[in-house]
């Protein structure tokens, strides 16, 4: 039996037609001319098509060979797969197939570490530099309602399912707002940064912590302020997340945190609804800044408190009420973000700042007592 076959050599594109039949040991292919072209074992063959093709069969004898004999008769194919019985079976890869593979795919995780570490950061900073402050405002004032939502603690009078706007969660009080109001003008009076209208809120919640925002807002929680002994520890809080919004790392954080989600919310001009606020419970939940921004902010408020002649010991015990009740908790973002929390109380302990008090006893009271419930 004798079928016509196309045969390519692996050296040119162009195929040269053989007649092929079966020999004793395989397959014999001869051009029109009677010269015998090629003489390959049943036991070599192989099917490279991929997958099989029940009217057509691209055989090769060899791995390291690109030759190709594709024989489409189905009556010869059925006969061939009798008498090659490896004919459909896969052949191993070559020697060393895999270290290609290994360093493609190293170099790809390379390439994403360092993408991570190091390009997404400066495009994130490169964002949050050019969103103009209607931005950074609208982006600041959606975190701070995640925020409240998240970790506000409802009035008795009130139910789990009231509305949050209702809940009265942000702290009113004339007196202690007015502090808080009158220490950021201080800060700003000695600050050379071009910012925004800065807005201190004071949240009613459970959780100790404090947050610098986008857009010069910063929100303090109740239970923070009760647990400071002294004016000075809070005000040393505050002079700390002033120096993050001087250098707008609550902005270049969020960006890093859902840069994705801000890129296409500027895009599509949509900067407080849905994209955004799918985003901020990440941010207020997960933000934690780098120990280089942590750092920053640090000496940037021992300088407030320089220029201010304030004593900044007094929130070394704070940080050390804070570390010995919640050691392991990762809500509090602006100490969890602080590994070195030794380093920080050892250097207040070293570089003293001053001896005056940030609040009076009259204001300190207020602030003290602005989220109690009355009766």
């Amino acid at each position: 039996m004798q079928v016509e076959a196309r045969y390519f050599d692996g050296q040119s594109s162009r195929a040269q037609h053989l007649l092929v039949s079966f020999s004793e040991s395989g397959l014999l292919g001869e051009s029109e001319e009677g010269i015998v072209v090629l003489n390959w074992p049943f036991e070599d063959l192989r099917d490279e098509s991929n997958p099989p093709i029940a009217r057509e069969v691209n055989l090769s004898i060899d791995q390291h060979s690109q030759e190709r004999l594709i024989i489409e008769d189905v009556f010869f194919i059925q006969d061939l797969r009798d008498r090659a019985p490896k004919l459909s079976k896969r052949r191993k890869g070559p020697a060393g197939w895999w270290k290609p593979v290994v360093g493609w795919t190293v170099t790809g995780v390379v390439a994403l570490v360092l993408l991570f570490m190091y390009g997404l950061p400066l495009l994130a900073t490169g964002i949050a530099k050019t969103l103009p402050e209607k931005t950074r405002t609208s982006i600041g004032i959606a975190v701070e309602q995640s925020i409240i939502n998240t970790f506000a603690t409802r009035p008795k009078n009130k139910s789990e399912n009231s509305d949050p706007e209702s809940l009265e969660s942000v702290c009113h009080d004339a007196t202690g707002q007015k502090a808080l109001d009158d220490l950021i003008e201080r800060f700003i009076a000695n600050s050379d940064a071009d910012l925004p209208p800065v807005n201190v809120t004071v949240l009613k919640s459970k959780i100790p912590n404090a947050f610098a925002l986008p857009g010069g807002r910063m929100v303090i929680m109740s239970a923070l302020i009760e647990m400071a002994d002294h004016p000075n520890a809070i005000a040393s809080v505050l002079a700390h997340e002033f120096g993050h919004l001087e250098e707008r790392h609550p902005m270049d954080v969020f960006v890093r945190n859902v840069g994705l989600a801000t890129i296409f919310s500027v895009a599509f001009g949509d900067v407080s609804g849905g994209t955004i606020l799918a985003a901020v419970g990440q941010y207020a939940l997960g933000a934690a800044y780098s120990r280089d921004f942590e750092e920053a902010a640090d000496k940037r408020a021992r300088d407030l408190f320089s220029a201010l002649d304030y004593d900044s010991r007094p929130v070394i015990e704070l940080f050390k009420k804070l570390r010995t009740k919640y050691p392991e908790s990762e809500y509090f973002s602006i100490f969890s973000s602080h590994p070195h929390m030794d380093e920080r109380i050892q250097a207040l302990k070293d570089d003293p700042t001053g001896a005056g008090r940030a609040f009076t006893d009259t204001e300190w009271k207020a602030i003290k007592f602005m989220c109690k419930e009355e009766g």
